[in-house]
Formats: C-alpha cells, sequence, structure tokens
C-alpha cells in the first residue's frame, strides 16, 4: 500500500489535504512538496502521516529542495492556529514567507553566508555586567527574562552581548583529542612534554575522579573505563602529573592550576556506587551525578548534557580514546566540533530580535554590524523580492545567525533558533489586527517554551502584564537604574495646557537651539488639522465609507481618512449650507505645528517623523549628522532612537492618549509620554522634557514627572484588579461586519443568544463568577469601510478558554454576508 501524507496548503481554511508519494520518492515530515490543487500547482508543508485510503487521492508532483521545518515549529503553527482560532492554513504563507512560488522555484538558490563568528565587543558598565552575567546563567533553557531599564541605560548593548556569548558557546571550533592507552593510567611519562597545554580547548579523562584526597586509590586490576566526562579547560589552564604515594597500587593524579588556584583530579575509589564530578575544590552544588556507564557516543541525547552544560562541563561527540601500544601525545584534530553537544547538522546557533516598527530595523542592523561580521538577516515588508527570498533561504539554511525583523519573523522556519529577544516589548504594534490576528510578543514567549529557549523582553516601560508575571515570580527580573556612561535622567516640567506652544517651552526651544542641541517636539496626531467644519452651520466633514472625520493634510491638500485611505479634496464651499469660504480648519497636527515652529524661529532646521512618510531612514540620518535641530513627529520617534545631540524635549498635548475607550488607555499613555521624555539627554548634556497638559495632577503626569514608574504600575495594577480586567482576567472579542445593519445587528444577537444557551447548557456549565458576555453593541467607529460593525466581548475569568474558543468556531458559521472576526486577547477596541 502506498504512503499517504497530510499537506498544509498556503489557503485561508482550517484543514489539511491528503496525497499519495511515490514509490520511489523520499518524503518526510516537514518537506516542501509541489501538489496539484483543483486547476492549480502548490507548494505546501508535509505536516503528518496520513490514515485515508490511497484510492482516490493525487499524487504529490514534486520534493522541493529545502531544508526541511522542524517538528517544533509544526508544534507552535497548531497552536498558535488553535489559540487564535485562526485557519491553519494562512500560517503556511508566513512560515514560507509569500517566496516559495511553483513558478519560481529555479530562483530558490542563494550564495550561502560565509560563516564566521560574530565579535560584539561593548565595553559594559558593571550595572550592565552584572545584568548580563545573569541574563546568560538562564540560556540554557526557557526562561522569561524581563530586560528593565531606565531609557538610556543601555538595554540593547546587553542582550547584544549575551548575543555574542550565546554564538561563541554554540559556534564551530576545533578542539584537541587527547589520547590515552587503552585500560592503563596514564602517567608522567605519557602526559609528559609531548603535551601541547596550549592548544586545549577539551580534554576527554576516561577517568571516574574521587570524592575527596583521601579515598583510598583504585587497585589497577579494576577496569572503570565506561564513564567519561569533558572538563572546559581554559587557555590559561596548565597541566602536570601529581605523583601521589605509593600504596602498593599503581598511584596517579593530575592536577591543574587555573587562575592561581590548585585544582586535583584524583584516581579511582573501588568502593564508589556514583561517579560524581570534581569536588575536591570545587562546592557541593557544583557536583553532578553521572551514570556508571556513559557512553560518551550518546553525549548529544543524554539526559545529563544540560546538567553539565550548566556547571561549565561541556558534554562534547568524543571520537574515543585511542589504543596504542606506543607513546600517545595530545593530537590536534582538524575535525569540526560543535560546542555543547551539538549535532553538525544545527549548525550555528541563531538569535531572533522582535522589533515593533520597520523604521527601528535598519538602524539595530547597522548598529549591530558596526560591531560584529555579517550573518545578519532582515525580515519586514519594506524588503525586495529579491532580498525577501535570499533572507528566507539564509534563514532556513541557518547561515544567518542574528534575525532582526517585525512580527511576521516569529513563524520563519528557522533550523537552530537559540534565543528570542522583544525590543520594546510594551509595544501595542506586536499585535496584528488584520489577516492572521496575533499577538507577536505572546506568541513569541509560546515559542521559546515550545523551543525549550530562554526569552529576553526588553523595555523601559513593561506591559502591566509583564510586571504582573514578575510579580508572581514566573519571570526573572534583570533591571538597570543608571543611564549609560553617566547621563542623568532628563529634568521633567509640567505646564497647563493653554496654548500649542507655551512661553515656557518657546524659551526652552530658543535656548537649545542657540546651544547647537536639538529638539524634539512630540505630538500624536498626523496631518495639519484634525478636522474641517463649517462656521456657520456647524457640519463636520466625514468620510464617506466610515463614521469618522476627515483630517487634513496640507501638503497633499486632501482630506484624508486614517482608517479606510479615503481623499478627497477640501471643498471650497460647505456641502450642507452651501456657505462659501466657510470651513474652518479645527485642531492641530503635526504639519500645523511645524508651520507655526517656522513662523517663530526662522532659523529652525526641521524635519517631520511621522508614518506618513516613506523616506524614515533618511530623516533619521539627517538628524544624526546634526543637519536637523527640530524634530516634529508622532508616537513614531518615541521607540527606541537615540539621538546624540537631543536635548530638549516638548510634549504639546499630553492627554490625546486618554481620549478613547480603551481599556489600556492610561498604561499606553503613560509609556508613551515615558518613551518620549527619554529621548532627551541620553548623553552628555542633562536634558529637559516640558510636558503641556489639562491635567497636570493626574497620577499619569505626576509619576512621570517625579519618575516614580512603579507607583504607577501598582496603581494601574489594583485597578485592573478590582475591574477584573488583564492580567486578573482574559478577554475575546468578536467584531461582527455587514453591509446591511438590520442584517449584521440581527447576526450579533444571535451570536451572543448562541453563547448564553451554549454555556448555560453543557456539561461545562458556567457561572458568572467565570465568564461573562458584554455586548452585541456597536463599535466605537460602527460604519468602517462601508460595513455595519458591532462587537461582542467575553471576559473569562479561569481556564475555560480553550473550551469557549471551540464553540466560537461553531456560531461563526454565519451567512456569507456577515463576517466574524475573532481577536484572542484584543489591545485596541474601536
Amino acid at each position: 500500500m502506498r504512503k499517504a501524507v497530510d499537506v498544509l496548503l498556503p489557503l485561508p481554511i482550517d484543514q489539511l489535504f491528503s496525497y499519495i508519494v511515490e514509490e520511489n520518492t523520499e518524503i518526510s515530515i516537514g518537506d516542501y512538496v509541489v501538489v496539484p490543487f483543483g486547476r492549480k500547482r502548490l507548494i505546501g508543508i508535509v505536516w503528518r502521516k496520513s490514515s485515508k485510503s490511497d484510492r482516490e487521492l493525487k499524487f504529490i508532483e514534486q520534493k522541493v529542495d529545502l531544508p526541511s521545518i522542524r517538528p517544533k515549529l509544526i508544534e507552535f503553527a497548531e497552536w498558535v492556529a488553535q489559540y487564535n482560532v485562526i485557519p491553519i492554513g494562512m500560517l503556511a504563507k508566513v512560515i514560507m514567507g509569500g517566496v516559495l512560488k511553483v513558478n519560481q522555484i529555479d530562483k530558490l538558490v542563494c550564495t550561502k553566508q560565509k560563516q564566521e563568528i560574530s565579535e560584539i565587543d561593548y565595553q559594559l558598565s558593571p550595572e550592565q555586567q552584572v545584568a548580563r552575567d545573569k541574563i546568560i546563567s538562564n540560556l540554557n533553557e526557557y526562561s522569561v527574562t524581563l530586560l528593565d531599564g531606565e531609557t538610556g541605560s543601555g538595554k540593547t548593548e546587553v542582550y547584544l552581548s549575551v548575543i555574542s556569548q550565546l554564538i561563541k558557546n554554540h559556534s564551530i571550533y576545533e578542539h584537541c583529542d587527547l589520547g590515552l592507552r587503552v585500560r592503563c593510567h596514564p602517567s608522567a611519562q605519557t602526559l609528559g612534554s609531548s603535551f601541547s597545554y596550549n592548544l586545549i580547548t577539551n580534554v576527554y579523562f576516561n577517568l571516574r575522579p574521587i570524592p575527596n584526597l583521601e579515598s583510598k586509590f583504585l587497585d589497577s586490576s579494576v577496569k572503570h573505563w565506561n564513564d567519561t566526562f569533558a572538563f572546559k579547560a581554559k587557555p590559561s589552564v596548565t597541566f602536570s602529573i601529581l605523583l601521589l604515594p605509593c600504596t602498593g597500587m599503581t598511584p596517579f593524579a593530575m592536577q591543574f592550576t587555573f587562575k592561581n588556584k590548585r585544582y586535583v583530579i584524583p584516581a579511582f575509589n573501588t568502593q564508589l556506587d556514583e561517579c560524581y564530578n570534581i569536588r575536591v575544590i570545587f562546592t557541593k552544588k557544583d557536583v553532578i551525578p553521572v551514570p556508571r556507564h556513559w557512553d560518551p557516543e550518546n553525549l548529544i541525547s543524554n539526559q545529563y548534557t544540560k546538567q553539565l552544560y550548566d556547571k561549565d562541563w561541556i558534554p562534547v561527540s568524543s571520537t574515543g580514546m585511542t589504543s596504542s601500544t606506543t607513546k600517545t601525545t595530545c593530537k590536534c584534530s582538524n575535525t569540526k566540533r560543535l560546542h555543547t553537544g551539538m549535532t553538525p547538522e544545527e549548525g550555528n546557533a541563531q538569535v531572533l530580535i522582535l522589533l515593533p516598527e520597520i523604521v527601528l530595523t535598519s538602524q539595530l542592523v547597522n548598529r549591530v554590524r558596526s560591531q560584529t561580521s555579517g550573518n545578519i538577516a532582515e525580515w519586514h515588508s519594506g524588503l525586495t523580492p529579491k532580498a525577501r527570498r535570499n533572507n528566507w533561504l539564509n534563514i532556513a539554511n541557518g547561515s544567518a545567525q542574528i534575525i532582526i525583523g517585525a512580527r511576521s519573523a516569529l513563524f520563519l522556519p528557522y533550523k537552530n533558533l537559540k534565543l528570542i529577544i522583544i525590543d520594546e516589548e510594551h509595544d501595542s504594534s506586536f499585535k496584528q489586527e488584520q489577516g492572521i490576528i496575533y499577538n507577536a510578543r505572546d506568541m513569541a514567549i509560546v515559542l521559546a517554551k515550545i523551543e525549550n529557549i530562554p526569552i529576553i523582553l526588553s523595555s523601559a516601560t513593561p506591559l502591566l502584564e509583564t510586571i504582573y508575571h514578575v510579580k508572581n515570580g514566573n519571570y526573572n527580573h534583570v533591571k538597570l537604574t543608571k543611564r549609560f556612561g553617566g547621563a542623568e535622567l532628563p529634568l521633567i516640567k509640567v505646564v497647563n495646557n493653554k496654548q500649542w506652544i507655551s512661553n515656557e517651552l518657546f524659551e526652552e526651544i530658543k535656548q537649545t537651539i542657540e546651544k547647537k542641541q536639538q529638539v524634539m517636539l512630540f505630538l500624536n496626531r498626523r496631518g495639519y488639522a484634525q478636522l474641517a467644519v463649517c462656521k456657520k452651520c456647524g457640519y463636520k466633514i466625514s468620510c464617506s465609507n466610515c463614521t469618522v472625520w476627515l483630517t487634513y493634510h496640507k501638503k497633499k491638500n486632501v482630506l484624508l481618512c486614517h482608517h479606510c485611505s479615503y481623499q478627497s479634496k477640501l471643498p471650497e464651499k460647505c456641502s450642507n449650507c452651501q456657505s462659501e469660504e466657510s470651513l474652518f480648519l479645527y485642531g492641530v497636527g503635526i504639519e500645523r505645528l511645524l508651520e507655526e515652529i517656522v513662523k517663530l524661529l526662522s532659523n529652525a532646521k526641521t524635519a517631520i517623523i511621522s508614518s506618513d512618510q516613506k523616506s524614515l531612514g533618511s530623516v533619521i540620518d539627517s538628524v544624526l549628522k546634526e543637519e536637523v535641530n527640530i524634530i516634529i513627529g508622532t508616537q513614531v520617534i518615541a521607540k527606541g532612537h537615540n539621538f546624540p545631540k537631543l536635548t530638549l524635549v516638548g510634549v504639546i498635548n499630553a492627554d490625546l492618549g486618554l481620549e478613547n475607550s480603551d481599556l489600556r488607555a492610561a498604561e499606553k499613555t503613560y509609556q508613551l509620554l515615558h518613551q518620549v521624555a527619554g529621548r532627551s539627554g541620553r548623553f552628555h548634556e542633562k536634558g529637559t522634557v516640558i510636558v503641556q497638559t489639562n491635567n497636570p495632577e493626574s497620577l499619569i503626569i505626576k509619576a512621570l514627572q517625579q519618575q516614580k514608574r512603579d507607583l504607577f504600575y501598582e496603581v494601574e495594577l489594583e485597578s485592573r484588579r478590582k475591574a477584573k480586567m488583564p492580567p486578573f482576567s482574559r478577554l475575546i472579542a468578536l467584531v461582527v461586519c455587514g453591509k446591511n445593519q438590520f442584517a449584521t445587528q440581527k447576526a450579533a444577537n444571535e451570536i451572543t443568544n448562541f453563547l448564553h444557551n451554549q454555556f448555560s447548557t453543557t456539561s461545562q456549565h458556567l457561572t458568572l463568577k467565570e465568564f461573562e458576555i458584554f455586548g452585541p453593541s456597536p463599535a466605537a467607529i460602527n460604519f468602517l469601510n462601508n460595513k455595519y460593525r458591532y462587537r461582542v466581548l467575553l471576559k473569562i475569568y479561569n481556564n475555560h478558554s480553550l473550551f469557549i474558543k471551540k464553540k466560537l468556531k461553531h456560531c461563526c458559521n454565519l451567512s456569507s454576508n456577515i463576517e466574524v472576526t475573532i481577536d484572542v486577547d484584543p489591545v485596541s477596541f474601536f
């Protein structure tokens, strides 16, 4: 009977498709294959063996010559699909990176990057060094570490240093093989002058050391040669033979000196039931039991491998002890070996750094490249098709060591992923809210758990959920309390927001420019004016596709919808009352702020940084080159930028983020203001921050001004606890959309009734203490992209979320005119 397999295809459906494998074709789980699908030919992934009959199944046409994806990626994809209630076929496309196409298989050839060990050499401060060492101590298994620190404290340097150490630990190197005569003890003559001490990387002793020097020595007739261990020797270690008093047996031991301390590996003790590593000098916590018969050829899979590595004992694949009747010396082997028991097929370690914004990617790449040699790959939507294909291939074959990318980089087919870093982990941009809806930050933690690797969450303003887990002992906490290089935290002044640019802010701007330093003005509002309103009838120009007002962009001279991209020209008269020249541009955006600055300061060299611009990289370069002295921008400028000459930050309106129905509004506003303020004075000059607000007595402003971040977190966490909101519960949002308002509202009501009935009549009866349903109610933006929207919110207080998600799949099978979006752990509520 021919073998059948289930193949995952890049289609938006929750189903695998079965195919027959040709008798002479070797197909394994994880292989990429070309299969017929209707009238098309698609590339899919062999997902599992199929139990279906082969009678009516189609054949796999071709196996694509690419590295197979690992079983853990399959496990991760299935977990993500189940948790986020998304069709698993949608994940096939992100795994393939959008580069695997049937008509382009011949292009799947990439020049392999030269394998080089990265050398990231930073001069870390003592505090940074302590943080680095704490993180490195947890590199061998799954752990979540919050790398917390003030803005400008050098968190990036810390994790880059960790990356450097990790890559060295897993790098390819040459080692020396110590040959010993079979069944005879080494002697001074055997290991004497011909012993190449300076070439030793790992030394194998086919011995079993005793716990202390006072024990009796092993009789030479006893044969215990099946126990092998390797000691991680440093280049400065020198070896010599220690002659022991004659006891009628073959006396010997080996001593070595390291950092002016003398260590001894003694001879055998026939009465020992267990074999222990060196215990002469080391403490009890460094003693690890090792099986009596430890096969050196099976070190890779041995359960003690990790324990040994944790204690600075590095098991490696042994070539075995050589048998010789002549004098044996230490021989340098040209065979390539891998640290920590890795098989040669695994290749170099790979590290994934996830960033919230594309604009940060190129900056971090340049930062890493200036300190290290090659083996870096970017992954984001701004890559050309060729660069995307090359980077995907380098990641899949393992030649790319450091991968810096946006959300979708999480699903790439890594060959040997060993560490994940989430930079700016608090940023809501990690949540993808269209297409495949998932939170990359949360899913990265799951991937680390499945891979049994560490993950670092880096931020100066961590998520409230992260702080909650730290307090409960679920996450490690490493904190940097000082800015790097002795820089001071900025002075924060609070000003009542009575005008766009207060007198205090204006005076500070003039003084800063006179000192040849730079200013950043932050206003989280794109465009020129918030809306256009008729002065006579009060009519506001709104989008024809959405229930939102249009924003005026003066540079393009258009009224623009920031939700659906609809645009129109600014009319000369009001379309409601037909009054001419009656339209008034209300509110201030960054374009209007720029215009005002140019009027006030004729010598200002200005630049705008916002998501509307396509060439952000060149603008940032001009700031770094000091061609600009006043930067005006939206929240994009708050994320990870490092401008040496920037000493003044002005927040034009600190209250904007609170003007919505988001349960995280206070948290997000505080994080944003803290990050913006942190751009000031990161180097030699002390910085100043002026915050303009209508509510100077609010907790957010007080915590910011007094630099009491932890106080804000404590109050906000208590507020969430009382409201039973995340992290003290889980939320699932259902957004019901349709072109007919009545039909959409009816569908939302049917879904709500279905859920109420299911959870009250099933065996898993849920009470109000465990589960609540809110809605349906019109969404904050009730009409978006020509569709009416209603929201249903589910709040879950325990572990019933999986049961509830299974029910959601059934309730969403409605009319084709109705679309239901399931958003697990929502971060926005518009």
